[in-house]
């Protein structure tokens, strides 16, 4: 049962688990209140004007959790809560403490955060279950707990207060928090903490470098704004910490934002030479020296389309496919194609194409747009994507629009596109649908599809979408991830530019 005052309590006082008398302006309570509360669990006395701790409280055997913070506790009795054996949660923070002695079998969290903690050795503390320890905004000048008096600590933070050095910590640390100190080293057992998955060292002289970082591999959250630090580059980052997701500091605004959006939108467990190659592709570079196998699959639907983006451009750019090479070659129709995939079976079949849907059968690859995980390795092989096979298939069926130069005609095309009235638009897409599509009216169609419904896009979407690049493509069908595109120059820029 939970009460809010002390008559409500003690009205059922065997019946009450938690008991909040927070803000109520109390600078202490009879003694013999807590006798009549056996089996009180949690007790809340923050923001209140209390001084001393509660006498009698050693009467609340059950309690688990006390609540103290925002008052003004000046000191604390060195064997005071070890009188709590079931006690796991204290709150001390924001009081007036110099010193802190503590012992206690049973305490597994304790704040103490923004007190006056100064001094030399103003801490003795022995917890040996205690797993999170808070001592934030203190004056502490050296913390000189011994490790082995917290032995199962997991979260320490020390952050604002003035430490020059760290000693020896418990081993079993995942987080350690020691922003704003003066702190000129890690610590002393650095190699130890194997277990470190969070490490918080802002605005500090450290002077920090990736060997020193990467011999704790767990680490996943890196914070050292401010900090001086001498990184080798994003890649080397992404190589030596494999479980990275969050890095701030050491980096330009730019590079920083790239690398928080790219580590946000990653899947966990992924391979860190894959994730350096992924980063590349998101920022749109080069894939550089890369292993085929890793390159494909990046065409992956479960990564973010950035990375799809990088790695198709890739694909084509590394192993382009000339149109002389259709008949020579069998090709594998990789991924979803905006045309209809039995419409482009026969087109491919008519024009003495041969195809297949195995990659292990193929000597050449028909690239799509839309990719599931590949479930069979790829090879090297010439790579063409839908827009050029299509406009290769139009001049060979003599669609003439394909290739048209006649100005007077695009122009006349160009009005009936552009025209109000559905009647004549949809004449216009007649025409392209039997003729193909000239690149000079993709810009006009873009711009239509950009604005019109999914239900209208549907009916004339197929005289659009083959003739896109693929890459773009990608982008079209996952707009709303896309934050941001990649620069394209020639032809394809002011497509690009319409997207944006």
């Amino acid at each position: 049962m939970h009460a809010n005052s002390l008559a409500e309590a003690l009205a059922h006082s065997h019946e009450i688990r938690h008991l909040v008398l927070s803000g109520q302006d109390l600078e202490r309570v009879p003694p013999k209140v807590w006798k009549k509360l056996p089996n009180l669990e949690s007790l809340d006395l923050s923001h209140n004007r209390i001084k001393k701790l509660p006498a009698g409280l050693a009467e609340l055997t059950q309690l688990r959790s006390l609540q103290l913070s925002f008052n003004r506790i000046t000191r604390v009795e060195d064997d005071f809560f070890g009188l709590f054996p079931l006690l796991k949660h204290l709150d001390l923070r924001n009081n007036r403490l110099r010193q802190l002695h503590l012992i206690s079998l049973s305490l597994e969290s304790l704040d103490v955060s923004e007190n006056k903690l100064k001094g030399i050795a103003p801490l003795q503390l022995h917890c040996p279950e205690l797993l999170h320890l808070d001592l934030a905004n203190n004056k502490l000048q050296e913390f000189t707990v011994l490790s082995e008096n917290l032995g199962h600590l997991q979260y320490l933070n020390l952050g604002f207060n003035r430490l020059q050095k760290l000693p020896k910590l418990p081993a079993s640390l995942y987080a350690l928090v020691i922003n704003n100190n003066r702190l000129s080293s890690l610590p002393l057992n650095w190699l130890d903490l194997k277990r470190l998955q969070r490490l918080e060292a802002s605005y500090n002289p450290i002077q920090l470098s990736l060997p020193q970082l990467a011999q704790n591999d767990q680490l996943s959250y890196i914070d050292v704004r401010q900090t001086p630090t001498n990184w080798p580059g994003v890649q080397a980052l992404l190589l030596k910490l494999p479980q990275l997701r969050h890095l701030y500091g050491g980096l330009s605004r730019k590079l920083q934002e790239q690398l928080s959006g790219f580590l946000a939108e990653l899947p966990p467990g992924m391979e860190a030479s894959r994730r350096a190659l992924c980063f590349r592709l998101w920022q749109g570079f080069a894939a550089g020296q890369v292993e085929i196998g890793s390159l494909w699959s990046c065409l992956n639907a479960n990564l973010h389309p950035l990375i799809q983006l990088g790695a198709h451009y890739e694909l084509l750019r590394k192993y382009p496919a000339r149109d002389g090479q259709l008949r020579s070659r069998t090709w594998w129709l990789c991924g979803n194609m905006a045309s209809d995939m039995t419409m482009m079976k026969n087109r491919l079949t008519a024009a003495g194409i041969d195809w297949t849907d195995k990659p292990a059968k193929a000597t050449g690859v028909l690239l799509g747009h839309q990719f599931s995980t590949l479930d069979q390795q790829v090879g090297a092989m010439p790579v063409m994507e839908e827009r050029q096979l299509v406009q290769w298939l139009d001049r060979k069926e003599r669609r003439y629009l394909t290739q048209t130069r006649d100005r007077v005609q695009l122009a006349n095309l160009e009005r009936m596109l552009r025209a109000p009235d559905s009647g004549t638009f949809q004449l216009g897409i007649q025409l392209l649908r039997n003729q193909g599509t000239p690149d000079e009216l993709v810009s006009t169609l873009l711009q239509r599809w950009l604005v019109a419904s999914p239900a209208d896009r549907a009916t004339w979407e197929d005289v659009l979408l083959p003739y896109l690049p693929g890459s773009l493509n990608i982008a079209l069908a996952q707009r709303e991830r896309m934050l941001t595109l990649p620069s394209r120059r020639g032809k394809a820029a002011v497509w690009w530019k319409l997207m944006q």
